[in-house]
């Protein structure tokens, strides 16, 4: 049994790729998965476009949202404040 992410291809072709994967789950067995999607934002300028996290994130979140909450097309804004912290806040559109 396995719980994973299904593509749907431009030609309609579905391809299945399995995150979790259980091989000794039996025909009369169950299992139960629950998937709950949260993006989180951390600030660390010590970093560059391109870099790789290498290390363990030790910052505080500075934000965070359950993504099952949000529009398939979602946009955001990241600006710094005027106390030289930083805040991200959902685009308006124009």
């Amino acid at each position: 049994m396995s719980v994973g992410t299904l593509t749907i291809k431009s030609d309609g072709h579905k391809d299945y790729s399995p995150t979790f994967l259980w091989t000794t789950v039996g025909q009369n067995l169950a299992v139960e998965a629950r998937f709950n999607p949260v993006l989180k934002a951390y600030v660390n300028l010590g970093y560059q476009k391109g870099d790789f996290i290498t290390a363990d994130i030790s910052a505080d979140c500075l934000w965070k949202k359950d993504l099952s909450s949000l529009p398939d097309q979602s946009s955001f804004d990241f600006m710094e404040t005027s106390a030289h912290g930083y805040t991200i806040q959902a685009s308006v559109s124009k």
